[in-house]
C-alpha cells in the first residue's frame, strides 16, 4: 500500500484521484483542491444491498 501522504499530496497537486480516509484530507475540500465524488452513506448503503449476492 503506498504511503497515504504521498497519494494525498499527488492528488492535491492534480494527478489524478483516489479514494483517501476522510480523517487524512478534511481540510482539503474547504481550500477547493479536493472534491468528494461519492456520499459515504451512499455508497455503504449500496455495497449492503449488494452484499446479498456475494
Amino acid at each position: 500500500m503506498p504511503n497515504p501522504y504521498a497519494v494525498l499530496s499527488a492528488v492535491g497537486s492534480g494527478a489524478g484521484n483516489s479514494a483517501l480516509p476522510r480523517s487524512l484530507c478534511q481540510e482539503y475540500p474547504h481550500s477547493g483542491r479536493l472534491v468528494l465524488r461519492h456520499d459515504p452513506a451512499r455508497v455503504r448503503a449500496c455495497l449492503r444491498a449488494a452484499a446479498h449476492c456475494w
